[in-house]
């Protein structure tokens, strides 16, 4: 018979998260920092929302930067992924090419969701935010 008492209850946790970003507004073209991700976290969903639509000449990719690794821009979303002209909600497990579409294992250290941004032709009322739903695993890994 098994002895449930001993075992530890951080152990057999699942810490569920859905986080969002801040919004860009008229943003510039750079590479954001918009989500932070704990060591030992396994990213299972990326939300892309554009709230107000870009140009058509805009490009939005959605990567990571941590975890002991170089940064990958686009691990998520290629650029090809995400139309900047249109006001949507886009998933990276429901039809993008990144690597990482699947999830990502930040098991090396913490790390960031990023977000870089190529403006083209946006209007100054252009403006996206990000969702990222992890998992933190508790226990011996």
């Amino acid at each position: 018979m098994v002895d449930f008492s001993k075992i530890d209850r951080v152990g057999e946790a699942d810490n569920v998260r859905l986080v969002a970003s801040c919004a860009l507004l008229d943003a510039v073209d750079e590479t954001y920092h918009l989500i932070r991700i704990p060591q030992y976290a396994l990213v299972t969903n990326v939300i892309v929302d554009l709230i107000s639509p870009f140009g058509t000449t805009s490009t939005i990719t959605v990567g990571f930067d941590g975890n002991g690794e170089t940064a990958d821009p686009d691990a998520f979303f290629l650029n090809v992924d995400i139309d900047p002209d249109g006001s949507i909600l886009t998933r990276s497990l429901a039809g993008s090419t990144g690597v990482n579409r699947g999830g990502k294992w930040f098991g090396a250290n913490n790390g960031t969701i990023t977000l870089t941004l190529v403006e083209g032709n946006a209007p100054a009322t252009a403006s996206v935010r990000l969702f990222a739903e992890y998992k933190v695993v508790y226990g011996s890994i």
